[in-house]
């Protein structure tokens, strides 16, 4: 599938499949969902790259709408309904997953950027009043790993974020709540380059005072938790 502004749009109805997709020439969102789908949808077993020159008479976009190389925007476009986002690869792509409503679980993905290039990867944005559950996903070479954008609820569990540029995790945003939660992550850095250490494990925006995070385990309604995260040289550094 190649050089679709959008390749594949889910508009309305439920329990839609999208399976065995690949894509090296993504025009701008390569699979979306529409803000009326409804439950139940599977995005499963693609292969969607990005960072590649587009072909002779044809156009991709970057991040901010200009021409750009092919899977500089996004990959995946979730705008509401319920998704299940599991077992995907999606490499050198500006945003790998951008979510902005719904309830969603994005699982067991692989997510690599261009070690020469740290404005490539974005990774996983979650924003809007979303509520998404992000497990098992291993984030590789990318600007951000999971990052929290307005009012939405994220709980990431036993993810691995390695050899990050800015933050592994992030919570930002001008909303109400914003929160992350979860336990069981692992960031690391291979020590290859010092290009490739991320600045902050956790950052939370200090013009939000209401912006939450706890990787204790705490749950959605604000109850704290006592367990402890930690993070190490290497991947097998596992957090409490």
């Amino acid at each position: 599938m190649e050089y679709f502004p959008e390749g594949i749009h889910i508009r309305k109805g439920s329990n839609h499949v999208v399976r065995g997709v690949t894509s090296a020439a993504i025009c701008e969102d390569a699979i979306t969902t529409d803000r009326k789908a409804k439950t139940g949808h599977t995005i499963a077993g693609c292969t969607l790259t990005g960072h590649t020159t587009p072909g002779p008479g044809h156009t991709c976009y970057g991040l901010d709408g200009n021409p750009d190389r092919c899977g500089i925007d996004k990959a995946i476009q979730v705008n509401g309904g319920g998704a299940a986002i599991t077992g995907n690869t999606l490499d050198t792509i500006g945003q790998p997953v951008a979510v902005v409503a719904g309830t969603h679980v994005i699982s067991d993905n692989h997510t690599a950027g261009d070690p020469t290039d740290r404005n490539v990867c974005q990774a996983y944005t979650i924003a809007g009043q979303a509520t998404t559950t992000l497990t098992g996903n291993t984030i590789d070479h990318c600007k951000f790993g999971i990052r929290v954008v307005d009012d939405a609820a994220v709980e990431a569990n036993d993810n691995i974020i390695t050899n990050g540029y800015v933050s592994a995790f992030q919570v930002t945003g001008s909303g109400t709540s914003p929160l992350l939660k979860g336990a069981g992550n692992r960031l690391g850095n291979d020590g290859s380059s010092t290009e490739s250490e991320c600045q902050r494990g956790a950052l939370v925006v200090r013009d939000n005072p209401n912006a939450r995070i706890d990787f204790g385990g705490g749950d959605f309604a604000g109850a704290p938790s006592s367990g402890a995260s930690r993070a190490g040289a290497t991947p097998s550094a596992r957090a409490a």
